[in-house]
């Protein structure tokens, strides 16, 4: 299997990212995130962005709210993450 054959990749024009179990989805670059998106993680786990707390050179930390509480997620800027 090549390493590669889950990185991030454009799909019909649109950047997706790959999730465990739970297959492409589409995605938005950290810096575009803002709130009130939706995010995804693997097996179908979502958060709701409630706020954008802090942003460095290279980071962005974000409050999030998940079924189980509100924590801080922190993501690179060079990152694409899944949104719903």
């Amino acid at each position: 299997m090549n390493l590669n054959s889950y990185a991030p990749r454009k799909i019909n024009g649109q950047m997706h990212v790959w999730y465990q179990e739970y297959g492409w989805q589409p995605a938005k670059l950290a810096t575009k995130i803002e709130p009130g998106d939706k995010l995804i993680y693997n097996y179908g786990y979502t958060a709701i962005v409630l706020s954008i707390i802090k942003s460095t050179d290279k980071t962005i930390v974000f409050e999030v709210q998940t079924k189980s509480g509100i924590y801080q997620q922190r993501i690179r800027k060079s990152t694409y993450w899944g949104v719903v």
